[in-house]
């Protein structure tokens, strides 16, 4: 018998726009139900975890009960935005079975919820399984794409007979009652959680119902000890596209970092050989061609991929540091995956001068795997190292803890035009509502030279605003750029930002973004299908000036405008298939900037 009725633990989110209710059924099974609005939005979802030593999906009992609030800000070193606030309101519900306890933190955020679990007891524990449940209403679908351990498929949208019918990779994105309601499913403060679990996807086999699911790399139990807390099983909940894309839920359930100085962290756009020329980065003299290039237009990094030898890095590193740039170079992660490795290379490294390491082909999401993600990232944050991780887990707001972690990859980037099955425009319009929402993406935007290339220039320009990544590699080589039109705007776009506005956008169709930096203002535009889009410049003070790289007829090539504009003013922009426009809104003068390089372009530009 309960001694706590769940029926009397409805909680609100602080704004009171989410609820959730909670029932015990007839067989002492925990069921969760959201609402927002007063609308339904998550039905009857089952909570419930098993471990070796009991079993919580059956025959609970509600032992107490508490509500807490929390009302906090932060600011980290990159992101989305300067400023963060953790605003939630928490039910924590202690569940007894057989003299055994389980915790739920259950949290309420405006913006969506969040619940884990905590098992206490003494000694060793093996954590069997979950049954956390997301259970969908009746005719929800959305987009996702087949989990894969890279986390690179390519969204699409599936219809909700299709909806319900694989294994799929986290984060999925759910228009709900025809998208009034935007859901984004995904899990919070996973490979921060001192090694102690394993990544999941969602098992979309039941019908509506998406069920979270070890890692298929998980072959046994996790093996802990107690106590033990498991990630956070999160959904983003909105009636708006904006508020989706500059939610900060995923930090917010990551603990604050243990680091007493960040001021050595920065951002910055990388310039990066191995894209465009594979071998590149064994060729020193190539590198320092690259490390010229980014001193001259004002870049911050030059990341060395595959291929580097031990008898110049710390020469290159010298020479970088003397132009103020700063080298990053590759590692696969089975030379640094134990302790010894980690401190004797990582130690080495740095010594050299190297500033950062891109770690690659993580490519497994078991608990072991887990536990690397934290051995590298607290070594390298011990040496002043930032961090890249490549073929890697989706990011689950751990910058929160380790800022130094400035990029992930886990999406299907502009690597994919060297093989095939490359990313496309309605991808692109996709990504800043699925995998760009949970944290920094090494997307490696802005490509132009390749000869199957299937967005126009103005599209790809665009995307150094449209994503977010605290290190911003631009793929294409310094010797395209270096004639490009657009070059002039990619020197001048930040890496990091203060504040996000989603203009107007529809999933897979087109995103028009605007970014501030300062007094500054970025605007990103990308589309699918030709359109033309309507710019209300009412993020704007007065005495602006918006530098334009737009659509021409050759999708090859760029138009130029540059327009007074204020607050009150509105800008018509037609896209053609597959283009964009990218748009520098300033106060200072850019025009000779921009006439400096206007030559390149087949357009006849306006300035």
């Amino acid at each position: 018998m309960t001694s706590v009725n769940p029926a009397d633990l409805t909680t609100e989110s602080p704004d009171g726009s989410l609820s959730v209710q909670f029932e015990l059924n007839e067989s002492g099974q925990l069921f969760y139900t959201v609402f927002k609005a007063g609308n339904l939005v998550l039905e009857s979802s089952q909570m419930g975890i098993t471990a070796n030593h009991a079993d919580f999906t059956s025959g609970l009992a509600v032992q107490s009960t508490q509500l807490t609030s929390c009302d906090e800000t932060y600011s980290l070193p990159q992101g989305k935005k300067s400023q963060y606030r953790n605003h939630y309101n928490q039910r924590e519900i202690v569940l007894e079975k057989d003299g055994r306890i389980c915790k739920i933190y259950f949290r309420m955020y405006d913006d969506g919820i969040a619940f884990r679990y905590e098992l206490l007891g003494e000694g060793a524990v093996l954590i069997q399984s979950e049954t956390s449940q997301f259970n969908l209403p009746d005719s929800t679908g959305g987009w996702a794409f087949d989990w894969r351990n890279d986390y690179e498929g390519l969204y699409t949208y599936r219809s909700p007979s299709e909806f319900s019918s694989a294994n799929f990779a986290m984060p999925v994105l759910a228009s709900i009652d025809n998208n009034r309601y935007w859901m984004l499913l995904t899990e919070g403060n996973v490979y921060n959680s001192n090694g102690s679990y394993c990544a999941s996807h969602l098992d979309g086999s039941a019908g509506e119902v998406m069920k979270v699911a070890f890692a298929p790399e998980q072959t046994s139990a996790i093996s802990t000890i107690y106590p033990v807390q498991t990630p956070y099983r999160v959904a983003i909940i909105t009636d708006n596209l904006n508020d989706l894309a500059n939610s900060v839920l995923m930090t917010n359930l990551n603990p604050p970092t243990t680091m007493s100085d960040t001021s050595w962290i920065k951002t910055g756009k990388s310039a990066w050989s191995w894209w465009s020329e594979e071998r590149s980065p064994q060729w020193f003299e190539r590198q320092r061609d690259y490390v010229d290039f980014a001193a001259e237009n004002g870049w911050d990094f030059v990341t060395v991929d595959a291929g580097w030898d031990d008898s110049w890095v710390e020469q290159l590193c010298t020479e970088a540091a003397d132009k103020n740039v700063s080298v990053v170079i590759w590692t696969d992660v089975d030379a640094i995956d134990t302790q010894q490795e980690v401190d004797e290379k990582l130690t080495r490294w740095a010594s050299w001068g190297v500033a950062g390491i891109k770690v690659d082909f993580m490519m497994n999401d078991s608990q072991m795997r887990m536990a690397t993600y934290q051995l590298i990232a607290e070594k390298a944050g011990e040496l002043h190292m930032l961090v890249n991780f490549h073929g890697s887990t989706k990011p689950s707001g751990e910058i929160r803890t380790w800022p130094h972690v400035t990029t992930s990859e886990a999406v299907r980037g502009s690597e994919h035009y060297k093989w095939g099955e490359y990313s496309t425009a309605y991808q692109n319009s996709t990504l800043p509502f699925t995998r760009n929402v949970i944290g920094p993406m090494d997307f490696t935007p802005t490509v132009i030279s390749n000869s199957n290339l299937n967005t126009t220039h103005a599209h790809q320009l665009a995307l150094s605003v449209i994503f977010e990544s605290g290190m911003q590699h631009l793929a294409d080589s310094i010797d395209s750029y270096e004639a490009w039109k657009g070059k002039n705007f990619l020197n001048k776009v930040p890496a990091s930002w203060d504040e996000l506005r989603v203009l107007d956008a529809f999933p897979g169709d087109y995103a028009v973004i605007a970014r501030r930096k300062g007094n500054e203002w970025y605007l990103g535009a990308i589309t699918s299908a030709a359109r033309t889009i309507t710019i209300d410049c009412d993020f704007l003070g007065a005495g602006y000036t918006a530098y334009i790289y737009k659509d021409s007829d050759d999708p090859t090539m760029m138009a130029t405008d540059v327009q007074a504009v204020d607050s009150s003013s509105v800008l018509m922009l037609d896209l053609a298939s597959t283009g964009g426009c990218a748009i520098l809104f300033t106060n200072e003068n850019f025009l000779q900037e921009l006439q400096d390089d206007a030559s390149y372009s087949a357009s006849t530009p306006n300035f």
